[in-house]
């Protein structure tokens, strides 16, 4: 009886280790190393839901990501290659001229971050993996996928499942704070503050990428960890960072300076001035070696007439994206460099037109004319490469192509900065215009309106009234100022206070110029005040053609003293111009060309004082200087002239 009750009792035992041993068995082939999250304990159509939502807003995320980066909402094709951090806060968008790209970056960054963490923590790894397709596919960045897809595995990770999400989430990030540290790229910056500020986007990204965290894994511990707790808060930032760029910056201005700003002549290398010394030598030694025979004085000098002829506007005919050159054979190196200048010229225009198509209306569009009307005006100084073996390139000059630009800019935008210019470009264009087929005496008084009306808008803006806003507004803002204004500028306008006051004094200038003191009744006197205006100063017969309006100048003529100071200013002897300026002044003391002089000769002078080592000499041309100034002063008190003469008797302490 005991034997038959210990059988049973042991086997009982038996039974019951054998049951637990199985049960652990089972254990070890259903444990997998990605694990569900809390939120698969929920089931029904409603997780699935709010898990497409949020993909669709990640989606969306992306490639708005995308739009600001590249300028393109969707490019499924490649390259899918990453670029370093750091050039994407430098351009389009400078975070030095628009801070609030700050804060916009860092909290499209922690979003990133932030989403397919969550996702995979509280759904599971392969819940996560459609969200990685999207920074790969759709934001084209293939170093965050991989750090994502790590950081995602970790999350999901059986072994690293702490027992406190929010820990488990934290240490997910390092894949992602690496990426940030080891992929900005090379800093520009010298000054220490800005140095600093281009690493700001990333760490207050990783802020916010713990505020998140800490913010959804705690509400979600109370809704206990519900499907929906994502969705309400990654929407309503994704909306709320949307909202506030496009309420502090704008996409429009992204664009403008994506496709405008970087394209205007102020910044394109092939419109900047530059040497070509280096490569006439180079092309004389290649053509030495060519043809030893010839000499190098007359090698060189048919190189530099290929250039000249390289850079004539009357040779080279654009037609669409083709150059067409014919008639001459130029060098490679003239051909090469012709070339790029008028490509640089089509691909600006394309930008500028692409922008004016996408932005309709948009108060940018002034300045995107202005500047297409800038490329279309843009020439190489014919007599700075002939002279100095330099490209030099100016706009100053309108030409009838760039006519219509400044017309819009006018009748659209006749109350902006930039419309001053166009009334003074098409003002020169007028006076200048064809004197043999056109009624000059009315060509003269519509360019002296256009000008009288950009006179007038120019001083609106550059009046007292501005100028002592802008004083209030500095002191107001100093303690600001003295702190962040070496680190933070705004943008720069598209015309400047300083273009401004130039501008000022061209319109000035032609005012007088084509004012009733220099026309008489005499249409011959009108036609040759017509082609002086139109003389450009930079083409290769400038000096002829003053000559040969002086040969033909009727007695008496009141254009002499014009042409005479023209002649002056183009002399390149210093000694020969301080004397030809002097004469004027003698003869045409109360002449616009003799008030002229005395400010051009005044500014000699006191170049003059600078470089002087005997006090005696720099008093002398202190005087002298002075006397000239308060002449013109006395002489036209309200003119443009005395306004100068007064801001160079500032700047120049004379006494």
């Amino acid at each position: 009886m005991l034997l038959r009750k210990a059988k049973k009792l042991c086997h009982g035992r038996l039974g019951r280790v054998y049951a637990i041993n199985m049960d652990q068995n089972n254990e070890i082939r259903q444990r997998r190393w990605f694990t569900n999250g809390a939120s698969m304990a929920h089931t029904g159509w409603s997780r699935t839901a709010l898990w497409v939502v949020n993909l669709s807003l990640y989606a969306l995320l992306n490639m708005f990501y995308l739009r600001l980066k590249t300028g393109l909402w969707l490019q499924l094709e490649g390259p899918y290659n990453t670029e370093t951090l750091i050039p994407t806060l430098l351009s389009p968008l400078n975070i030095f001229q628009f801070p609030d790209y700050i804060i916009v970056t860092a909290l499209l960054m922690g979003l990133l971050c932030t989403v397919p963490i969550l996702t995979a923590q509280l759904y599971n790894f392969f819940y996560a993996i459609p969200f990685l397709f999207a920074v790969f596919f759709l934001g084209h960045n293939t170093i965050l996928t991989f750090c994502l897809a790590v950081s995602c595995a970790a999350v999901s990770f059986e072994p690293l499942r702490f027992k406190s999400k929010f820990v488990a989430a934290i240490s997910a990030l390092l894949p992602e704070a690496l990426y940030w540290v080891f992929f900005s790229g090379q800093n520009p910056q010298q000054d220490a503050l800005r140095w600093a500020v281009l690493y700001a986007p990333w760490a207050i990204a990783l802020l916010v990428c713990v505020i998140l965290l800490g913010v959804i894994l705690g509400l979600g511990h109370f809704l206990r960890y519900r499907p929906g707790v994502l969705m309400p808060i990654f929407g309503f930032l994704l909306a709320g960072t949307v909202w506030y760029f496009h309420l502090s910056i704008g996409m429009n201005e992204r664009d403008f300076q994506a496709e405008v700003y970087r394209y205007n002549p102020r910044l394109v290398a092939d419109f900047q001035d530059r040497s070509i010394k280096g490569l006439l030598e180079e092309e004389l030694a290649l053509q030495q070696r060519q043809a030893p025979f010839l000499s190098a004085e007359l090698l060189a000098r048919q190189i530099r007439m290929e250039w000249r002829w390289a850079f004539n506007p009357n040779v080279n005919s654009v037609s669409g994206n083709s150059i067409e050159l014919s008639g001459w054979n130029p060098m490679a190196m003239a051909r090469a460099e012709a070339s790029r200048f008028v490509f640089a010229k089509i691909t600006s225009s394309t930008y500028f037109d692409h922008f004016i198509k996408n932005h309709p209306g948009d108060p940018r569009e002034a300045d995107t004319l202005y500047y297409k009307a800038l490329i279309v005006d843009i020439k190489v100084d014919s007599q700075a490469l002939r002279d100095e073996d330099m490209l030099r390139f100016y706009d100053n000059v309108p030409s009838i192509h760039s006519q219509a630009i400044w017309n819009d800019i006018i009748e659209r935008f006749g109350r902006t900065a930039v419309s001053v210019e166009a009334r003074w470009r098409l003002g020169l264009l007028l006076a200048g215009g064809n004197p043999q087929n056109s009624d000059l005496t009315k060509n003269f008084d519509d360019a002296l309106e256009l000008l009288r009306q950009g006179r007038q808008l120019c001083q609106q803006l550059c009046g007292q009234f501005n100028s002592a806003l802008r004083i209030e507004t500095t002191k107001q803002s100093f303690f600001w100022n003295s702190r962040l204004g070496a680190i933070f500028t705004p943008p720069p306008p598209t015309v400047s206070d300083e273009e401004l006051l130039s501008l000022r004094d061209r319109i000035e200038r032609l005012i007088l110029l084509i004012s009733p003191e220099n026309r008489t009744s005499r249409q011959s006197n009108d036609i040759r005040l017509s082609k002086f205006v139109a003389l450009d100063a930079c083409q290769f017969n400038y000096e002829d053609k003053l000559k040969e309006l002086m040969l033909n100048a009727p007695k008496p003529d009141p254009l002499v003293d014009n042409i005479e100071l023209a002649q002056a200013m183009v002399e390149k002897d210093p000694d020969d111009k301080r004397a030809r300026l002097t004469d004027i002044i003698k003869r045409y003391p109360q002449r616009d060309a003799g008030l002229q002089a005395m400010l051009e000769l005044a500014r000699i002078l006191l170049e003059d004082r600078k470089s002087s080592e005997h006090r005696a000499d720099r008093q002398n041309l202190r005087q002298k200087s002075l006397e000239l100034l308060n002449n013109i002063i006395s002489s036209r008190p309200d003119s443009y002239l005395a306004l100068d003469a007064q801001k160079i008797i500032d700047e120049n302490p004379l006494q």
